[in-house]
């Protein structure tokens, strides 16, 4: 059975199970909400947001139906917005939101060789980011064990002969830049049969939004403007990275402002906060759906 078949059969039919009880934790887990209603909706209300999920038919993790009323609601914040949001961490281990940097410095003896560097992409973003990210997730994430024999996934027994799987071997990411990251790929293993859950794995995949999370780096450089005859011309900002001359060490210093390093980092920690937040209510329903469905799986006649 091919993971298409199986989503199709299997799992989407049990969607409207995990909608119900990321709704009871939407209402129940206020702080989580309201992150969630700041980054990726328009800051509207608990109550509008909670009614906008409730007339939202998600039809699989990949796949949701949205009514008239609710179509324009999702956007993501702008990056100054990140300011005002305050969250106490709770599943990202302290050190490790501080001990991190994602971006780059780069240091020239002159600013013109600084500026024959360029063009740069705007987020100068450390070549191992995605290796930085993966290793805060799993350094997070409690019952996952590294395969020794295929270092790129990372397992947890949920009972026998099912576990859960995450392969950081993604099948979708052409990874190009920061905006370009999804998380590793969630697989069932079921009587040692590997089984893709979805097409990618996101933060938005488990709550139901369209798009990947990290392309919020992209929103906010994208510039639209349309020209005449109602043609729409896209381009970018190109105000960064930035170089700055360093008067204790005379030197020039390709690097993105304060600012901009700040405010990724934190939306970044968000994200991975948030991810890993949801994911508990996935892997709560991931036990009991395939408690209920295990033996109609295996006895599948093309399992």
């Amino acid at each position: 059975m091919n993971f298409v078949s199986f989503i199709n059969e299997f799992i989407n039919p049990a969607i409207p199970k995990y909608h119900e009880l990321l709704i009871e934790d939407f209402k129940k887990s206020l702080p989580y909400t309201g992150i969630v209603n700041r980054l990726f909706y328009k800051g509207n209300s608990l109550e509008e947001f909670l009614d906008w999920h409730k007339n939202m038919r998600p039809l699989g993790f990949d796949y949701i139906k949205i009514n008239s009323k609710g179509s324009s609601i999702g956007r993501f914040c702008r990056i100054e917005e990140l300011d005002n949001i305050q969250h106490v961490f709770r599943y990202i281990k302290e050190e490790d939101i501080n001990r991190f940097n994602f971006f780059l410095e780069d240091e020239y003896s002159s600013f013109e060789d600084a500026k024959a560097s360029f063009p740069r992409p705007y987020y100068y973003i450390r070549g191992n980011f995605v290796e930085i990210l993966d290793g805060i997730l799993f350094s997070s994430l409690s019952g996952f064990t590294r395969d020794k024999r295929q270092s790129s996934l990372f397992e947890k027994v949920l009972f026998e002969n099912v576990s859960l799987i995450f392969d950081t071997n993604r099948n979708d990411m052409y990874y190009k830049g920061i905006e370009s990251y999804i998380f590793p790929d969630l697989i069932f293993k079921i009587n040692g049969k590997k089984i893709k859950i979805n097409l990618q794995t996101d933060l938005k995949s488990l709550i139901f939004l369209s798009n990947k999370s990290f392309m919020f780096f992209y929103d906010q450089i994208a510039i639209i403007s349309k020209a005449l005859n109602g043609v729409v011309i896209g381009d970018f900002n190109r105000d960064e990275p930035i170089i700055f001359n360093d008067p204790n060490t005379r030197t020039f210093i390709v690097t993105n402002y304060h600012e901009t390093v700040h405010r990724s980092h934190k939306y970044i920690m968000l994200v991975l906060e948030l991810f890993l937040h949801y994911y508990q209510i996935f892997e709560a329903w991931a036990f009991v759906f395939l408690n209920e469905n295990y033996k109609k799986i295996i006895n599948h006649p093309e399992f």
